[in-house]
């Protein structure tokens, strides 16, 4: 049957067509619960694509189907299915669901920029233009669907220097003493380990290899099931991993309840005391209560990693071994994440002043300025012998520096 109501979403009462011509499958929603009006829906999809077939031409998409089609051949399966179906949802919204693929124009999405960029950062703005962007690309490659490709540079945002710093011991002292009990073992594991949040979050009971002293990460990646890496466990993450131990079934890391609450997703009441695994967004209110109480600004929660990145080559001094603790495939990835504190540029500074020597014929602390200002073609003053530097030039002494 070609119109059908998707069996992997129960309640649903929207039918689906479904049906392949030439070799090409084409589904996508019909946008009605009734039967009758879904087939007639179904026909002029399908009369659409015949005739294009039958003429030569591509055949045609509508933005939804583009993006239903996208999400099961590629996006489900990727780690970052949710972010992917969240902004997928927002671009369908501003573009509309039955917009033809073919009538998505490079005026029209910069139209959808310049709306998107009213409600969001521009980094924001520009993951959703790129989310666009790779499946009107698939859909031209793959599905060999007629598309209007842009020119995507001219559509993405010029976005400010990230601010990145590093938590020094005072602030991180002050970080945990404001910080919730219960988020305690999550941030320090973070600090001692430099994954991300939301592999901490997502880290089970089933990746802690306790015989071999290794944890198995899920890492950033478009492969299905994330890029796989590992983390050794040393001494003190042991002891963090040892405290949470029989807290939860699954989940390495849980909160307190601190009140009981209804949770609409589940539907179910979540008791007061109750340990539950973190969400994608809950722990943001505490991070920042926590960051103002103990007076804390600009820092987020990835900086954790950046500290520990920097605290890593602090003692190792091996670009290398700092690479591989922190999981990074480029080593370009690694420098960006250390960043020298004020001591070690001071104490740099201070090295190379008791290591220079100073130029013969110059005393010390006297800079001899006639290299540099001869290489810029300056005029070159000496002051008369036996007189003080008075700032005034004696004519006898004035030379073009040759």
């Amino acid at each position: 049957m070609a119109v059908k109501r998707r069996a992997d979403r129960p309640g649903s009462r929207t039918y689906w067509y479904d049906f392949t011509v030439q070799g090409h499958r084409f589904r996508g929603s019909c946008e009605t619960d009734d039967l009758e009006t879904a087939k007639i829906v179904e026909a002029a999809h399908r009369n659409r694509i015949v005739l294009a077939a039958a003429t030569g031409r591509k055949p045609d998409m509508s933005l939804d189907e583009a993006f239903a089609r996208y999400w099961l051949e590629v996006a489900h399966r990727q780690n970052s299915a949710g972010d992917t179906k969240r902004m997928a949802k927002i671009l369908l919204q501003s573009l509309g669901k039955p917009t033809l693929l073919s009538a998505i124009s490079t005026g029209r999405i910069a139209e959808m920029v310049a709306q998107l960029r009213a409600r969001m950062a521009d980094s924001s703005v520009n993951r959703h233009t790129e989310l666009l962007r790779r499946v009107l690309r698939r859909a031209e490659r793959v599905w060999e669907v007629g598309v209007r490709m842009p020119h995507w540079p001219d559509l993405l945002l010029i976005e400010p220097d990230a601010p990145t710093r590093t938590l020094s011991q005072a602030e991180e002292a002050r970080l945990f003493q404001a910080l919730r009990t219960d988020f305690h073992p999550l941030v320090r594991f973070c600090l001692l380990s430099g994954v991300r949040i939301s592999e901490a979050r997502n880290l089970k009971w089933r990746d802690v290899l306790w015989e071999d002293r290794a944890i198995r990460i899920h890492g950033k990646s478009r492969r299905p099931g994330g890029a796989v890496g590992f983390v050794l466990m040393t001494d003190a993450i042991a002891a963090i991993l040892s405290v949470e131990r029989g807290r939860h079934p699954d989940h390495v890391f849980t909160y307190e309840c601190a009140k009981n609450r209804h949770d609409p997703k589940r539907g179910r009441m979540q008791q007061k005391g109750e340990r539950r695994p973190f969400t994608r967004d809950g722990w943001r209110r505490a991070w920042a209560n926590a960051l103002r109480a103990a007076g804390i600004a600009e820092f987020r929660f990835h900086d954790l990693r950046h500290t520990f990145g920097t605290r890593a080559y602090s003692q190792t001094r091996n670009i290398k071994t700092t690479q591989q603790m922190i999981r990074h495939s480029d080593v370009q990835s690694t420098l960006r994440y250390i960043h020298a504190s004020a001591e070690d540029v001071r104490a740099g500074m201070e090295a190379l002043s008791a290591a220079y020597t100073p130029a013969a014929g110059t005393q010390e602390g006297e800079a001899e300025p006639q290299a540099s200002q001869a290489r810029n073609g300056a005029t070159v003053t000496r002051a008369s012998p036996g007189h003080p530097v008075t700032g005034k030039v004696h004519k006898k002494s004035k030379r073009k520096a040759g």
